[in-house]
């Protein structure tokens, strides 16, 4: 079992964060020893885990900086993420017939589903919201930034770790480049070229440096022209 957990981020396995699912992994290594069949695994150890989890999970962790990390929450929902990386594990290694069932398949969620939180409870609803928002982040230097990616963000439909990578001076194939034959967002969602339905024109003021960036978490680079 441990062949097929440490190798199937790298292999093709499952999952829609790989670095988040390598990481899981070394925690679920760090727990089970494999000393028995992979098959064997019941919602009873599953269970052994969760406790063992939850106690490490409120021990926090060590920060870049040497201080302890103050978790938020009981740790259910990371041992619901840990144990959804353990399934994918045993989907990977049924699909490569390196195991016969997949004995977890069907296990108990820790985390109780009407206390999830979901950002569409949160969002914005309407464009008069989103303008309000980025206005009041605008109207101060210190959250200008966020300001200006928020409209970036309502005018792509970008996520914020796609919405900081966008440049004026991308290609056609480069995130924040424009294909020719086209003005409107691309069908597939997760795209490394995400194009806008306007072409951003840079408008710095006075007190950014001129960047390539549309945004940057030291301050805007250059603006779209909204």
């Amino acid at each position: 079992m441990m062949v097929f957990l440490a190798s199937g981020v790298e292999s093709g396995m499952p999952g829609y964060n790989c670095d988040g699912e390598a990481a899981r992994c070394e925690v679920l290594l760090e727990y089970f020893n494999w000393t028995a069949a992979a098959e064997d695994l019941d919602q009873d150890g599953l269970d052994d885990y969760h406790t063992w989890r939850c106690k490490k999970f409120a021990e926090g962790f060590i920060k870049k900086d040497g201080t302890r990390s103050k978790p938020k929450g009981d740790g259910d929902r990371t041992t619901d993420l840990d144990l959804n990386c353990l399934n994918n594990a045993y989907r990977w290694a049924l699909r490569k017939k390196m195991i016969k069932t997949n004995p977890i398949e069907k296990r108990v969620k820790y985390r109780v589903p009407s206390e999830v939180k979901h950002c569409r409870e949160y969002c914005l609803e309407s464009a008069a919201e989103l303008n309000a928002v980025a206005g009041i982040l605008i109207s101060s230097h210190r959250s200008e930034t966020p300001g200006w990616q928020l409209l970036i963000e309502g005018m792509t439909s970008l996520r914020c770790d796609e919405a900081v990578q966008l440049r004026m001076d991308a290609r056609a194939n480069e995130a924040g480049g424009l294909r020719a034959e086209a003005r409107t967002p691309p069908a597939r969602r997760r795209m490394k070229t995400p194009a806008a339905r306007y072409r951003p024109k840079p408008a710095c003021p006075p007190h950014a440096p001129r960047r390539p960036w549309w945004v940057s978490p030291i301050g805007i680079q250059s603006v779209p022209l909204l």
